[in-house]
């Protein structure tokens, strides 16, 4: 790692509130045998794993002992061994880590600014992805015959751009199980895909004061009100008031169906 590499580093670890992550290790017994590789040695090889791309404990331990004495400035005091880091991240608790994350994920929200979209609701994005995994490592994982995979599904806030739920679930369960389990602040917006489509769920974050936009399905039925119709010039082609055919009862109410042009794209959305 070149000087300046270290120094950029360094500038990343001095952003984490070091006496908060001293509680948070203490309250998790973190550091309780005294081991040469503690709780903060263990945390910078994490963190310099994301930002190095690291793909295996060799090339962690390698790049930071390449650093030498430099890692002083970082507060740690020599590159971990493969045997070290390995049995840290295999006994040390995932939940010390969580509670870091929690707390960094607190200041960042203090922190972050607002969405730059005019209307005042609180708007959070709903996806999810695949994650492949080797089935040979992770038979739990299977997904098809020959593949493996978990699903990450994640809601995030555009305040900052910061994740306020992730779920991770095996590869073959659907997303709306996932959403299912989140609760929703009233007064907000949700943006999510055709995945999360299920209307007894729209309906109940419609009783709770929650807004979401999603694309219509394909094979949806609906009435139209024809007094109800609207065409603008422009990217919006039209702008309809809706009533469900075949699950009106899990949505007995009306909805907003818009068509617009994505120009970039050529094509046309439905929401």
């Amino acid at each position: 790692m070149k000087n300046t590499s270290v120094s950029l580093f360094r500038q990343v670890l001095d952003l984490i509130p070091k006496r908060e992550f001293e509680e948070i290790v203490m309250k998790h017994n973190g550091d309780k045998r005294k081991q040469s590789f503690d709780s903060w040695a263990h945390f910078v090889s994490m963190i310099f794993c994301q930002l190095a791309q690291a793909n295996s404990l060799r090339e962690i331990c390698g790049g930071l002992k390449t650093c030498g004495g430099k890692l002083n400035h970082l507060g740690v005091e020599s590159a971990p061994t493969k045997s070290n880091l390995s049995y840290a991240n295999a006994h040390r608790s995932p939940k010390m880590f969580g509670d870091i994350f929690h707390m960094l994920l607190g200041h960042c929200h203090a922190i972050a600014p607002r969405h730059e979209f005019s209307f005042p609701k609180k708007l959070y994005s709903l996806d999810a992805t695949l994650i492949e995994l080797c089935v040979k490592v992770f038979p739990w994982a299977t997904y098809r015959q020959t593949k493996g995979a978990i699903k990450l599904n994640m809601l995030l806030d555009h305040d900052g751009h910061l994740p306020v739920f992730v779920d991770f679930t095996n590869g073959d369960v659907h997303e709306v199980n996932s959403a299912r389990r989140m609760e929703l602040p009233r007064d907000s917006m949700v943006v999510c895909d055709r995945g999360y489509v299920d209307f007894s769920m729209l309906y109940k974050w419609n009783l709770s004061g929650v807004d979401f936009v999603t694309r219509l399905k394909t094979n949806a039925t609906y009435d139209i009100p024809e007094y109800d119709v609207k065409q603008y010039p422009g990217t919006v082609l039209s702008d309809e008031v809706i009533f469900l055919r075949g699950s009106q009862d899990k949505y007995p109410e009306r909805l907003r169906k818009v068509v617009v042009c994505d120009v970039e794209n050529h094509r046309t959305l439905t929401l």
